[in-house]
């Protein structure tokens, strides 16, 4: 079990209690503008931030976090 289970899948967390080796949604400063990347993302051991979809390193700040969650498929109907 994850820590981040235990954590309400819609609020914000200070980045200090992001957990690792997960994929958790980010927000960011961007001149000025707190806003929210739109790929999972997880941090590494050695405190590394890494795009979740294509296994690369990223270089940001982020300020807060929450659980990622995606979307579940549209079905035709």
């Amino acid at each position: 079990m994850h820590i981040a289970d235990h954590l309400h899948f819609g609020h914000w967390h200070p980045i200090t209690t992001a957990p690792y080796n997960q994929a958790i949604e980010l927000r960011v400063l961007d001149h000025g503008k707190v806003v929210a990347l739109p790929f999972p993302c997880s941090r590494d051991n050695t405190d590394h931030w890494i795009n979740s979809d294509l296994g690369t390193p990223i270089a940001i700040k982020p300020i807060e976090w929450r659980i990622w969650h995606r979307a579940a498929p549209q079905r035709a109907g």
